[in-house]
């Protein structure tokens, strides 16, 4: 039988990292729909990866939140991020339906909201948002593409 190779033999704390760092960069992204397929990729190359991603809620924080919230799986995947704080990016090809009640409360959950930009003006979402404090929000953008102001509840 062959010798596993090399890095199989990381310790977790490092593998974690490097998976991490893997996708990190979609953080500052208009739209982290597009770090999905790497996300999958990177838990696909071994039994171990899959393993240590799973376990490591930072690697479950940059995510395409708001798209992968009309999906029936999506309590499930963002419980991997267990309590972790949220990055959303809400993309202006918002369309005018929105995902399931408890999904958007999981995912508007003030408590967890770190990174939010908003390139939307649907005031139906914004409605949505959780009138509580953020604690761990460290920035706020909303952009709107169709000319229209935006309008915050009261």
């Amino acid at each position: 039988m062959a010798d596993p190779p090399p890095i199989s033999n990381l310790p977790v704390d490092l593998l974690s990292t490097i998976l991490v760092l893997s996708i990190s960069h979609h953080e500052d992204s208009e739209d982290l729909l597009h770090s999905w397929p790497e996300h999958v990729e990177l838990t696909s190359v071994c039994k171990i990866w899959r393993q240590t991603a799973r376990e490591c809620a930072e690697f479950w924080s940059y995510l395409p939140f708001f798209h992968l919230a009309f999906s029936s799986r999506f309590p499930k995947i963002l419980a991997r991020s267990k309590e972790g704080p949220l990055t959303l990016r809400i993309g202006k090809g918002l369309s005018h339906t929105l995902p399931p009640a408890a999904h958007l409360s999981l995912l508007l959950n003030a408590a967890r909201l770190k990174h939010v930009r908003l390139n939307s003006a649907e005031a139906q979402l914004i409605a949505h948002f959780p009138d509580a404090d953020t604690p761990l929000l460290a920035g706020l953008v909303m952009v709107n593409y169709n000319g229209r102001p935006f309008t915050l509840p009261n």
